[in-house]
């Protein structure tokens, strides 16, 4: 029996390792759980900061080339909730 894996899980002469832990499905740089669990981050940014945020778009370049930097949301045109319209004019 040899040793293939991260635990000290053994296989048999025909390869078969039973279980999956110290398994590695795959490594990206896109999406990061952390270990507990509690947490995902897209290329470095918490989900969390991400969610009510960022628009579709924005995660979306996030994750296709990492361009996308959280900042203020952008100016609307209205304004802000409990102001009359024409508070902006003055």
């Amino acid at each position: 029996m040899t040793s293939d894996r991260a635990s000290d899980t053994t296989t048999d002469a025909g390869g078969f390792v039973p279980g999956l832990e110290g398994v590695v499905a795959f490594r990206t740089e896109i999406a990061e759980p952390d270990r507990d669990g509690g947490a995902l981050r897209y290329r470095g940014v918490d989900i969390e900061d991400l969610t009510g945020r960022a628009t579709f778009g924005d995660v979306w370049a996030r994750l296709g080339d990492g361009g996308f930097a959280l900042g203020p949301p952008p100016a609307g045109p209205f304004p802000p909730p409990g102001q009359p319209a024409n508070a902006r004019a003055t």
